[in-house]
């Protein structure tokens, strides 16, 4: 769809108030008199040239703005917060994320989660993950409570980072906070897609 308004308003202000003036060795901003293509033809020029930048820009906007069209939340957009949907990321990639012993500067997942049941390593086993998930915090799914518990690990403490008391909450600050910035959201979701792979 051609914005054809935009040129509308674009070429009158153009036409009625111009904005640069052109010669062999300036080109500055003014106010004043319209400037017409039939007196200078390098004035003329300038001016299309003005009004194709703003015109790119109001679409540039407008694209930027999803052209006016319903907008969605994150967790509409994102298919690992649909409950019973499955994951989006891919699971393999995300196995391949687990298993770095250093991710972007942290301690990589393998790191302190330990695949085999009851194995405490610094944060709680992670074996079976995919089977309890959907019932650790009421009204949240398996992946939701995963991606949750990877951004904002705090939100609600897991337990079993004590081999001597496996009921007792995991202290607060043990894991990373700062995976919200240093993985991507594809990232996060593979490990999520992976997650949901330990049953």
């Amino acid at each position: 769809m051609k914005p054809t308004w935009i040129a509308g308003i674009a070429s009158n202000i153009l036409h009625n108030y111009p904005i640069l003036e052109y010669n062999a060795h300036t080109v500055r901003f003014f106010t004043g008199e319209a400037v017409t293509c039939d007196n200078n033809k390098r004035r003329c020029t300038v001016r299309k040239l003005v009004l194709l930048v703003l015109i790119l820009a109001a679409a540039l906007v407008l694209a930027a703005c999803g052209g006016g069209g319903s907008q969605s939340t994150p967790a509409e957009s994102n298919s690992a917060s649909q409950p019973g949907a499955a994951p989006s990321g891919d699971a393999a990639a995300g196995k391949a994320l687990f298993e770095q012993q250093l991710i972007n500067g942290n301690a990589g997942c393998v790191t302190c989660h330990s695949l085999e049941a009851g194995k405490v390593l610094v944060g709680p086993s992670l074996a079976g993950i995919a089977s309890r998930a959907g019932s650790t915090v009421e009204g949240e799914d398996a992946q939701q409570y995963l991606h949750q518990s990877i951004v904002d690990p705090n939100a609600h403490l897991a337990t079993g980072c004590n081999a001597a008391d496996p009921s007792a909450a995991c202290a607060t600050g043990l894991m990373p906070q700062d995976w919200a910035q240093k993985l991507s959201e594809d990232e996060i979701n593979n490990l999520i897609a992976y997650l949901m792979t330990l049953k």
